[in-house]
């Protein structure tokens, strides 16, 4: 069992405001620091997330997103994987954003349109950053999820020369 957050990146710092335990860009129990999400810089995760959909010509998706990652506790995290659900005004899933990070403190998002019912999703992309010491430089991601409703699920296929390497699920209510 872990302890992720599913979060509006708009809701952000009315949640810093409602809860005593949760903070944004400050020590707590719970937090979000916007260094720790997108692209480097001071800005907002929710500013970086949009700035991402646009240069890749789906910021029609911006409208909404939802943000699955591991918060920090205590001041510390480690953020292996962060899943940003896009959409747009309607409502409609339209691109997933994953966001690969590594133990070198290096990130590297991949920004996949959604297609299909909106709801259960199977995306596929090569890799092209050094992750782990169990897995090569090169190989392709599968991801497998189901965009949040009463529940969410993300998969994670990796595979090296077409053959399955690494597996792995989360499942939140």
């Amino acid at each position: 069992r872990v302890f992720t957050l599913c979060l509006d990146v708009d809701e952000i710092d009315r949640i810093d405001r409602d809860l005593r335990l949760f903070s944004r860009g400050k020590r707590n129990l719970v937090g979000v620091w916007d260094a720790d999400l997108g692209e480097p810089g001071p800005d907002s995760v929710s500013s970086k997330a949009r700035r991402l959909l646009d240069r890749c010509g789906l910021g029609n998706f911006g409208t909404r997103i939802e943000l699955v990652c591991y918060p920090r506790l205590l001041g510390f995290v480690f953020n292996p994987l962060s899943v940003y659900f896009c959409r747009d005004g309607s409502g409609r899933l339209g691109a997933v954003i994953y966001e690969v990070s590594n133990t070198f403190g290096e990130r590297k998002a991949y920004v996949i349109p959604a297609t299909g019912d909106g709801h259960a999703i199977s995306q596929t992309c090569a890799k092209e950053m050094y992750v782990s010491p169990f897995t090569g430089a090169t190989g392709s991601y599968g991801f497998h999820c189901i965009a949040p409703s009463d529940r969410v699920v993300i998969g994670v296929n990796f595979r090296e020369s077409g053959h399955p390497v690494l597996k792995t699920h989360f499942r939140g209510d």
